[in-house]
């Protein structure tokens, strides 16, 4: 809705102060979780422009998804 970008800002903050280092952000309001988190941020439109498997091969060991239906998070955590 339209509070969207500034809640999205306001989860970038949380996460931030959480002392993650890095995210990987797939969907909308990207520029406005970033304006929260910071630069060290890789920012996807949608799920199929990533793929997970690079995760691990990265050393990447925790994934934390927050999601709605809309971006179909899904399709990352299936091995076709």
């Amino acid at each position: 809705g339209q509070d969207a970008p500034k809640l999205h800002k306001e989860l970038g903050e949380f996460v931030a102060g959480q002392g993650i280092r890095k995210v990987v952000y797939i969907g909308d309001y990207a520029d406005s979780f970033s304006d929260g988190f910071g630069e060290k941020l890789e920012k996807y439109k949608t799920s199929s422009d990533y793929e997970l498997s690079s995760l691990k091969s990265r050393g990447i060991r925790h994934v934390f998804v927050k999601a709605s239906r809309g971006v179909q998070m899904e399709k990352i955590f299936v091995d076709d």
